[in-house]
């Protein structure tokens, strides 16, 4: 009889052992920064592969982001917290806690932030946490600025650079996104454009020899070169890859671009990414081949 009961209590000891390695903990905002960055969620019932593997993505990207020092945390590792757990069909109170805190850090850039990811982000929000997000998305119209135009001269001036570059690169930009930014994009007007810009970006390289970024043209300007390439055929990505990722080495371009411009390559020739920089619609490479492409390019 005693034998039984010791089995029966070491059972019950197992399972409650069990339980509480699996069992997510009870988020609050009082505890919340304490406890995500140590967060590894189980797989839940329901959740499907590649959305688990994109929620735990964008946990790793965090704890990466902060170096796992909750007062590090800034609106953007809220954004990229909550939208792992919509991946991960955490509880929406989770969810809400996530993006009132993005809020409470700054609600102006979260404003842009959610300008910036467009109307598939907007949606998704207002499925996921309705009242909380349409409450404060009202109110972000009083943190959008109209954007300032830049005149070309006066900018080559004051950074005391050559106005006839300056100018030609602020050209390119203009006609980079004049059709590109509208609700709908007109094709048949914007792909000309495109490729006149490559043709220019093909001129000025012949010419310069480098990336023309942040010495040459300027902060404002630095990733216009980029952008008309991430814009070109895959043969001119693949063509200018080396030379973006000597930008960046230079200091003539931030990092992000090179880290867009390897996943947009390989989307387009695989069919998955490294970085998230595409979309949910693409799977996300393993991480052990995230890893070799972080080392080859000096993004680790």
């Amino acid at each position: 009889m005693l034998r039984y009961l010791f089995l029966s209590i070491l059972f019950l000891l197992s399972i409650t052992m069990l339980c509480s390695q699996t069992t997510a903990p009870s988020f609050s905002a009082a505890n919340f920064d304490q406890l995500i960055l140590d967060y590894h969620p189980e797989q839940r019932e329901g959740v499907i592969q590649k959305d688990f593997e994109r929620g735990l993505f964008y946990l790793e990207e965090t704890r990466n982001a902060t170096k796992g020092d909750p007062e590090a945390l800034n609106y953007a590792d809220y954004w990229n917290i909550m939208m792992a757990f919509i991946k991960l069909q955490e509880p929406k109170v989770h969810k809400e806690i996530a993006f009132q805190k993005s809020i409470d850090r700054n609600p102006a850039s979260l404003c842009a932030l959610i300008d910036a990811f467009g109307e598939k982000s907007v949606k998704s929000l207002n499925t996921h946490i309705p009242e909380l997000f349409k409450r404060f998305h009202a109110t972000c119209d009083q943190y959008r600025e109209p954007e300032e135009s830049l005149d070309p001269l006066a900018y080559a001036q004051a950074g005391k650079l050559d106005p006839k570059l300056v100018s030609l690169l602020h050209e390119i930009g203009e006609n980079d996104q004049l059709f590109r930014g509208k609700e709908v994009i007109d094709w048949s007007q914007q792909t000309p454009l495109d490729r006149k810009n490559m043709q220019l970006i093909d001129s000025l390289y012949q010419q310069y020899k480098c990336y023309i970024g942040e010495s040459l043209v300027g902060k404002k300007l630095s990733s216009n070169m980029w952008a008309v390439i991430q814009h070109s055929t895959i043969e001119d990505m693949e063509r200018y890859l080396p030379v973006i990722h000597q930008g960046v080495q230079a200091g003539e371009l931030h990092a992000t671009p090179l880290k867009m411009l390897l996943d947009r390559i390989h989307t387009i020739k695989h069919g998955y990414q490294f970085f998230g920089s595409q979309g949910g619609d693409y799977d996300l490479a393993s991480a052990e081949e995230r890893a070799k492409v972080e080392k080859k390019y000096g993004l680790e």
